[in-house]
């Protein structure tokens, strides 16, 4: 069964914000580029800048969570690169969390509003844990031997289609 991960209007807002930051400074690179007078030096910097913006842009929305799905023994996050797959044996909890939970949480190394919050995250209460989460409700923490995941489906009943098939 599939679950939808839609993205919070915080996502929304910080996703057209880079957009547009990013869009807004990629065009002031190609305009330097453009005026250059064939400076070589000029050309790489704004070149690199342009590559750099895009390559964000791109990375970013490759490796968001688009939605989730229970087949089989399988938990699956969906994304449009890379799958990441949770074996439902291995599974010890899962539960909905509390947003007391997440407070002090900080950023280890991921995404924090451009097209959803993943990747690496460390919270005081939790400890590491990875997040994939499209919106600032719904969260869901999945435990197993390896590692503490937080997903936030649009539908929580993905907690107790899970528990049932554990």
């Amino acid at each position: 069964m599939e679950y939808k991960a839609s993205k919070s209007m915080s996502v929304q807002i910080i996703t057209i914000g880079v957009i547009l930051l990013f869009g807004f400074l990629s065009y002031r690179s190609y305009i330097g580029i453009v005026y250059s007078k064939g400076d070589t030096n000029i050309i790489i910097v704004h070149s690199l800048i342009l590559v750099t913006l895009i390559g964000t842009l791109l990375g970013c929305y490759l490796f968001a969570p688009q939605k989730y799905s229970v087949n089989g023994n399988e938990l699956i996050i969906h994304r449009l690169i890379s799958n990441k797959i949770i074996l439902i044996d291995s599974i010890k909890e899962i539960r909905q969390v509390d947003k007391s939970e997440l407070r002090g949480m900080i950023r280890t190394f991921g995404v924090g509003g451009l097209f959803g919050n993943y990747g690496k995250f460390r919270t005081p209460s939790l400890g590491n844990i990875i997040m994939y989460a499209t919106q600032n409700k719904n969260y869901v923490l999945i435990i197993t031997d390896e590692r503490k995941t937080i997903i936030t489906p649009d539908d929580l009943q993905i907690i107790e289609q899970i528990k049932h098939k554990n």
